[in-house]
Formats: structure tokens, sequence, C-alpha cells
């Protein structure tokens, strides 16, 4: 409040502080030696400089500029109203159509329109987007409080078959979309019509069956969720994995702690898979074809979702600094995602293939080793999530970028308590989290974050061959 009355008294009374500022620097000049007085300084400029910290300087040059346009404007008076009444008419004119262009034009065809707002999100990493996944849109609506509705919309133009020169958008909304809109329902009803024209990828011939409880299991490409691929002309075989192992492939799930609602059987009942389809697909092609294999033989229905858990937070021990056996990916280094499988890697510490998780020969009985190449940190992380234990996913917040090797070996814990009288065991190597620490550099954190999961809605043994 000071201040601002300071202001205002220097806004009214700007001449007789001057004259006093000036009288009070020319009392301490003349209290200096003559010869220091030079020294001193230009009284000019120090009154122009307390000027603008006492006054408003903005208003001040914004009533100077008005006094001077007033100045010319009388000088010159038929230039003045011809000024004027160009500027008037010019400014009447855009108003009036956009006046008509928003009344008829521009407004959307639904009630209430000017009650519609749209959501953005800024962080200091990114710019202002409107983009947002169906799980954040359903946890936005089912969390709001403020709002009359939430609705969502995605553009699927690369989803819709277009024929010859005819261009369809199609776009996948909400639930509650038409109804919180308060508009027809019959354009949504293309929609669904369309999909069911889309054939959905699937295998040409494919054979389910129970697969021994103690068999080994294998399969003729990585089953997990990274890159790595072994081309085998259109052939997927896999033997003695339990069926979530199959639905972790096709909807490539990382981490057991993302699929919710499975029934148990699932976990534990083994299967062997063999398919064939012509041509030679990729990766996500097969994963799609699994899709659909798990739909028709299994049943399976499943959604996407959010939930706020808690976490194990993968952070780095020493800001920069990353463990012996984790690397940043050399930019030179070949890097294929397929390979023969009689190829062999240069480096024994690392896998041939790139883009995956793999398993590598253990350096004592009863350990873990898995490494990767060129694959990011938030990978890794989701990948060791079944090594934390406790149902905590495993997340990365390190703030690393870019895409690393590395090569981690633990002892997994042995469950169940030690029964009384039990030789003391032996050191059968690092546990998880000292591998986590020693090897790689990192270290585990307690927190709380959104985690993306699946639920799965519905799930049948298998239908008959």
């Amino acid at each position: 409040m000071p201040k601002f009355l300071r202001r205002l008294s220097a806004l009214f009374h700007s001449s007789r502080m001057q004259r006093k500022l000036g009288e009070e620097m020319a009392a301490h000049r003349d209290m200096m030696p003559a010869d220091r007085r030079p020294y001193f300084g230009s009284t000019l400029r120090f009154q122009e400089e307390a000027g603008d910290q006492w006054g408003w300087t903005w208003l001040d040059h914004f009533r100077q500029d008005l006094l001077y346009g007033a100045r010319s404007l009388r000088r010159s008076p038929g230039f003045a109203l011809a000024a004027i009444a160009v500027l008037s008419l010019g400014i009447g004119a855009n108003l009036a159509e956009f006046d008509l262009f928003n009344a008829f034009l521009h407004r959307l065809n639904v009630p209430d329109p000017d009650s519609l707002c749209q959501f953005f999100r800024i962080s200091r990493q990114n710019p202002a987007t409107g983009s947002f996944a169906i799980p954040e849109t359903e946890s936005y609506r089912r969390e709001n409080t403020v709002l009359s509705a939430v609705i969502s919309e995605t553009d699927l133009r690369d989803a819709c078959p277009a024929e010859d020169s005819v261009e369809l958008r199609c776009v996948l909304v909400s639930g509650n979309f038409f109804g919180a809109l308060r508009v027809p329902l019959w354009f949504g009803l293309v929609a669904p019509l369309m999909a069911q024209s889309i054939p959905q990828p699937a295998f040409d011939v494919a054979s389910v069956k129970p697969s021994p409880a103690s068999g080994p299991s294998n399969s003729n490409f990585p089953l997990g969720p990274g890159n790595a691929y072994t081309p085998n002309g259109g052939y997927f075989s896999a033997t003695g994995f339990p069926l979530i192992t199959y639905i972790a492939f096709a909807y490539k799930v990382m981490g057991e702690q993302s699929l919710e609602q499975l029934p148990g059987w699932a976990r534990t009942d083994r299967f062997d898979i063999q398919a064939r389809v012509q041509g030679n697909p990729t990766k996500d092609q097969m994963r799609l074809m699994m899709r659909s294999l798990l739909a028709e033989r299994f049943k399976l229905a499943i959604h996407d979702d959010t939930r706020q858990v808690s976490v194990a937070a993968l952070v780095l021990v020493k800001a920069s600094k990353l463990g012996s056996q984790l690397r940043a990916h050399p930019a030179d280094s070949p890097c294929p995602t397929d390979a023969p499988p009689a190829a062999v890697s240069s480096d024994p510490r690392y896998p041939l293939l790139c883009g995956g998780l793999l398993p590598m020969q253990p350096s004592a009985p009863g350990r873990i080793r898995l490494a990767g190449r060129n694959v990011t940190i938030d990978f890794i992380a989701k990948s060791l999530t079944p090594g934390v234990g406790q149902g905590r996913p495993l997340v990365d917040r390190t703030t690393l970028t870019g895409t690393f090797d590395f090569n981690i070996e633990w002892a997994p814990e042995i469950p169940g308590p030690v029964k009384p009288g039990a030789e003391e065991q032996p050191d059968r190597g690092p546990t998880f989290e000292e591998a986590l620490r020693e090897q790689l550099g990192f270290k585990l954190e307690s927190q709380k974050g959104p985690i993306p999961v699946f639920v799965v809605d519905h799930l049948e043994h298998p239908s008959e061959n």
C-alpha cells in the first residue's frame, strides 16, 4: 500500500518531487571537494531513473503519446477526420462479418455450444496438448465432480477402409458422447457397421493343446514385449507356456501385475500352440493374430484401464553414474532385431538381437540372468517388474533418455520361512535389489503413481481344435 500511494503521489506531483530531488543532489554535490564534484555524475540521468522508480512509466508514456496525437490532429483536422472514418468503417465491417459467420456458419449444431470446453495438458517438458490416452479420459470421467459430463473422441482415419477416391473419416467416441451433446445417435451407428467390415488378422490354421505341467517351455521366437524376432515364414510354435504368457505376448503386457481379474488357472495351466499363416508377418502382426486366436478359442474379452497404486520407483544411486553392467547403446553398433537361430553375439555379455529382454547363461546354478540391447530404461523397468515381488510394478524415475545395453544377474529368494535347525544356506548370490544397485547403478524407492493395466472381462477354457 505505501508503494502504491507513493506512485500515485508522484503521478500528480512529479514536478515538485523532481525539483526537491534536484535541490537535494545539488546540496550533496556542493558539500563535495571541488576536485571531486565532476565524479558526482549526471543529475539529469539520476532524475530520470528516480522518476521511473517513483511512478508508472507506461502511463507517463501513454500520456505523452496522447498529447502528441492531439497536437498532430489539431494541426491537420481534415486528415484526422478521414483517418477516424476509415478506421471506424474497417473495424465495424470486420466485427459485423465475424458476428454473421459465428452466428450461421461457425456455431456447432448442438444445444448450448457455449458450455463446451476442451482439456489441455501443459508440462515443463512438453507444450500444451489436447491429446489424452483412452484410460486417462475414462479416469477423468469417473472422478469428475465439477463438469456436467466428460466426453472424448479419437480419430481412426487409418483404420477405416477407403475405396477408389472416396475418403472416409472414422471417429471413435465415448459411450456418453451423443447423450451429453444431446444430438441424434444416427451418425454414431455408422462406426459399428464399418468396424464389422474391417477384417481382423488371423492365422490360417491353428492348434491348441494342453501341455504337461513339468515339460520345458520353448518358442520359435521370443514372446516378450520387445522387438527381438526371428523370421519364421508365418509359423508360430510355442510349447509349455501358461496362458498368461500368450495373453502378454498378444497385448504387449509388461509384467504380470498389469493383468487384472485373470483366473488362477490361466497362470498355471500350460498349453502348446501351433499356428501358420501365409507370407512372412512381422512380430506385431503375429500379436494381432494371437489376439484373434485367444478371442476365438478362449473367448477372451479384455480392456485397458488405469490404476493409482504403490510402485517401486527405479532411480539412480548416484546422479549421472551408470553401473558396470549398464551402458549407453553405441550408435555405430550393428543391431539386428532378427537373426538366424545359429547366430552368436560377438560380446558374450549381451544378446545378439536388439530391442528385447532375453535370457542368458547364468554364472552359477540357481541364478537368473537377463540382458538386452538398444532398449530404453522404461522398457528395462517394466520387463524386470516380476523381480520386485510384493505385487508392486517397477517404474522408471531416472530421467535417463536414449537406449541402453544391460546385463543383470541375481539369485531369486527362496519362498517360505527357514525351518528350525536347518543348516545355514551358503551365499547364493546377490538379491534382486543388490544386483540393481551393484550392476546397473539403480535403487528402489516406494512411491505412488498411475499405472496402465489390462482387465480381463471374460475367459474360458479352450474349445476343441
